[in-house]
């Protein structure tokens, strides 16, 4: 006779404290981040008026991930990553605490600032990412991705109608905001006990740069991966591209108010939950390369659609 196992519910990962404390820590920074995401654009196109500043900006926070991303997840299987989340925390609430008072004497502290946090971020996420799964059994490591995915979109949507609103009353506001979120989840992250991961040689310039080589090497060797880095190169410009026209087409072409700009970015965000919970649920009747065709196509018809909105 077989005994069928009882399936755990997507929210018993929440009885356990410390996924909780990283869950809601996640939450209330990526909130914040959405503040400061929204504010920088707005605040760099009132004073501009140019497209091209603000992708600039975008490209301050993308381009440490390029260039800093891949090393940082060497540094972060060595150290102490507790240690690395709260420090990335509390110096990205430094960071983005300044900005109101530096950004009053050039607006190009605004582009360093937002690149530091942004490289910060490199080392935080890699991190948090590989100790989710040591406070969650495999069991409820799939329940657990997909809370954090989903409360991720979710409070970006959150962070970004409510920034969009707090731009009429006070864009500095929004930076405050996000550094103490960023305490929030520092404080949070510090009641965690994680265990130390074991390195087999001793860290340095050549062990890491020979990892790197490593990785790049087997990322180059499978067809597979380098089509999906192709693919993925093309896919990130272009969305770069539309995510800097999406401010100044708002505004001047739509003729949109800044809140109802942060509100369709939030609306950008309910998509992605949208998007998630029904690829969860249908996945399986496609192949995923099918999925992926049929993502950028809906991607590409929704674009010329809001293109023909005006």
């Amino acid at each position: 006779m077989t005994v069928s196992t009882p399936k755990l519910s997507p929210f018993a990962v929440f009885r356990k404290p410390a996924f909780t404390r990283m869950w809601l820590a996640q939450l209330v920074s990526t909130i914040g981040d959405s503040f400061t995401m929204i504010a920088a654009g707005i605040y760099v196109y009132r004073l501009t008026g140019s497209s091209l500043q603000v992708g600039l900006m975008l490209m301050a926070t993308s381009v440490p991930t390029l260039l800093i991303g891949m090393i940082a997840g060497v540094f972060v299987d060595r150290y102490d990553r507790k240690r690395i989340m709260i420090a990335a925390d509390l110096s990205r609430a430094v960071l983005v605490s300044l900005i109101p008072f530096l950004v009053a004497q050039n607006i190009a502290w605004l582009y360093i600032i937002v690149m530091l946090v942004s490289a910060i971020g490199t080392f935080f996420h890699p991190a948090y990412d590989s100790v989710v799964p040591e406070v969650a059994s495999d069991e409820e490591l799939a329940a657990a991705n997909s809370m954090i995915a989903i409360s991720s979109f979710g409070s970006t949507a959150i962070g970004f109608a409510a920034s969009g609103l707090l731009a009429a009353i006070s864009l500095e506001l929004a930076f405050y905001i996000d550094g103490v979120s960023y305490l929030f989840s520092a404080l949070l992250l510090m009641g965690l006990s994680v265990a130390p991961l074991k390195v087999e040689d001793k860290t340095s310039v050549r062990v890491v740069l020979d990892n790197l080589r490593g990785g790049v090497r087997y990322v180059f060797a499978s067809p597979l991966l380098r089509s999906l880095l192709g693919v993925g190169l093309i896919y990130a410009f272009f969305v770069g591209l539309g995510n800097t026209l999406l401010l100044p087409f708002a505004l001047e072409e739509l003729h949109a108010t800044e809140f109802e700009y942060g509100l369709q970015e939030g609306l950008t965000s309910v998509g992605f939950v949208i998007g998630s919970l029904a690829l969860a649920r249908y996945f399986d009747r496609w192949r995923e390369g099918v999925w992926m065709i049929l993502s950028l196509l809906g991607m590409a018809v929704t674009y010329l659609l809001y293109a023909m909105a005006d």
